[in-house]
């Protein structure tokens, strides 16, 4: 049957899902989405996007329409926490966006008909003799895929039910994200990335200008030296304004000016890499495939590439059997995959335990993959 016949079920909307879906349907395959909230989720509040995504989102010729969206960021700037510059490189390429802007901006595109909201994946079955699969969802609506792939994020049903068993460790980094609106800080930032290095105390903290005046921030702590607070938005507040009294100005500014009731506390897990990123005809991408750690910068960055690469090697191969395409596309992932793991190890050995370093890469990894 050629692909152009499939019909392909992807789980989950957020941007792995929503972009390979806008992959597959401008090459006029069918696509459904399924997201099992009512709405898109906008947790995660922004999005670093790389040269590599940078990248993706040109091949799929929507790379100006997500540039206005967004800031352009052309240098990256650490400081210590008395204002002393440990690092100023520019940044090709990249972009610090909205996460809701980003979603809802390939969303868009794609369009609303090709998502279905409130389809929360319970099982699914195997057809015997076949290669589809049939989807039964909370509701009670079922759905036959000839294609399934996950893409139902770092806590994705899917990976956990192929491998249930694979090794997930909670790690003692912790973040919390959130935003400010102080449009004249926004504009003195300009186009810059500024974050301040302190891991002496474990604590790091960074600032991206985004649009309208807005600037998403995140705190990273080291849980060996700073106990994590509870997750409550007063909880968040004091905490943060406890940490950043000690930074420079700009940092204490942000935090005195954010609503803690947007603000999130990310528990981070490092994961193994997966014997595959396909099983039993599904195939994973994305965080469901492999979530990375933040220092990386390349979570939606790899999601994009993987959207990319997986569409074309099912339009570019239709007479081919889905899962001979889905050991090609582990074995062009694999080696990308494994490179950010390692380095995102490497940084988070130096941020967790700095005194075994004489030298250190500054925690911002600008490139993971190629």
């Amino acid at each position: 049957m050629s692909l152009k016949r499939k019909k392909v079920a992807i789980v989950g909307a957020g941007i792995a899902g929503l972009s390979i879906a806008y992959n597959l349907k401008k090459l006029n395959i069918d696509v459904t989405v399924f997201e099992k909230s009512s709405e898109l989720r906008d947790n995660g509040l922004g999005f670093l996007i790389m040269s590599n995504g940078m990248g993706m989102f040109n091949q799929m010729g929507i790379e100006n329409f997500i540039k206005d969206k967004g800031n352009v960021i052309e240098k990256f700037v650490s400081v210590d926490k008395y204002s002393n510059v440990l690092k100023d490189s520019p940044i090709e390429n990249c972009l610090a966006i909205n996460r809701s802007n980003c979603i809802n901006a390939v969303y868009n595109q794609l369009g609303e008909e090709s998502v279905s909201f409130g389809k929360e994946l319970i099982k699914y079955a195997s057809v015997e003799g076949t290669d589809q699969k049939i989807l039964h969802f909370k509701d009670g609506s079922t759905f036959t895929a000839d294609i399934l792939i996950g893409a139902d994020g770092i806590s994705s049903k899917l990976r956990n039910g192929l491998y249930p068993d694979h090794p997930k460790t909670e790690i003692k980094e912790k973040e919390i994200v959130g935003v400010a609106h102080i449009p004249e800080l926004a504009s003195k930032l300009q186009n810059t990335f500024y974050k301040v290095i302190n891991l002496e105390e474990g604590v790091n903290m960074g600032l991206l200008p985004s649009t309208n005046g807005e600037i998403i921030w995140f705190i990273q702590f080291n849980e060996n030296k700073i106990k994590t607070p509870g997750n409550s938005p007063e909880e968040l507040e004091k905490f943060s304004k406890d940490i950043v009294a000690g930074l420079p100005l700009e940092f204490q500014e942000v935090i005195f000016a954010s609503d803690f009731k947007q603000a999130f506390l990310w528990r981070m897990y490092d994961v193994d890499i997966l014997p595959s990123f396909h099983k039993d005809g599904i195939v994973l991408v994305g965080d469901s495939a492999h979530p990375l750690l933040s220092f990386t910068s390349q979570g939606v960055n790899s999601a994009l590439e993987d959207a990319h690469i997986l569409a074309n090697l099912l339009y570019n191969n239709p007479d081919s059997k889905a899962v001979d395409l889905f050991d090609k596309f582990d074995q062009l992932r694999r080696p990308i995959i494994q490179e950010a793991i390692n380095g995102g190890r490497l940084i988070l050995d130096q941020f967790l335990h700095p005194e075994k370093y004489s030298n250190f890469e500054v925690p911002f990894v600008e490139h993971g993959a190629k």
